[in-house]
C-alpha cells in the first residue's frame, strides 16, 4: 500500500508509515513505563505510544 492511496488529508505529509504501539489495556503504571521502555530498547520507528483504559 502506498500512504498516497490513502484519502486522510493529514498523512500527506508523511514519509514514512505511521507506527502505533502500546499495551491494549493499560493495567498499572509499571506496565505502561515497563512497555515504553522496551519499545525504545527496540529502536522501532514508533511515532504514536497508546493504551486503551
Amino acid at each position: 500500500m502506498n500512504l498516497k492511496d490513502l484519502k486522510n488529508e493529514w498523512i500527506n505529509g508523511l514519509t514514512q508509515p505511521l507506527m502505533i504501539a502500546g499495551p491494549c489495556s493499560a493495567e498499572s503504571e509499571a506496565q505502561m513505563l515497563e512497555t515504553a521502555r522496551r519499545i525504545k530498547e527496540s529502536n522501532a520507528q514508533v511515532s504514536v505510544f497508546r493504551a486503551g483504559i
